[in-house]
């Protein structure tokens, strides 16, 4: 639910009306700007549709921060790998050496 900027009360969106980005109740509002703000824009409520819209955006940011991690994490782990085989080759041409 949103709330007035200037005093941080919870009102239903359409009590509320946007002036400067910010959303003041009626009390508030007219004690800002007096009759000017009967001029501003109601605030909307949320439609179903625009709430879908935002869950998808959420579902789609999360997932692909999940497959940024997946893919590091893979790379990382093939990296390791690569870097570990050359020390054990040459751990074993040491003892090698020192064996005989």
């Amino acid at each position: 639910m949103p709330s007035c900027y200037s005093c941080r009360e919870v009102f239903e969106p359409s009590a509320l009306r946007i002036s400067y980005s910010k959303n003041y109740c009626e009390s508030c509002g007219v004690g800002l700007f007096g009759a000017d703000y009967f001029g501003f824009s109601k605030k909307p409520n949320p439609t179903a549709k625009k709430k879908i819209a935002v869950y998808l955006k959420v579902i789609f940011v999360w997932g692909t921060g999940f497959c940024l991690l997946v893919f590091l994490f893979f790379s990382m782990s093939a990296q390791s790998n690569d870097d570990t085989k050359p020390q054990v080759d040459r751990a074993n041409l040491q003892s090698d050496i020192f064996d005989g």
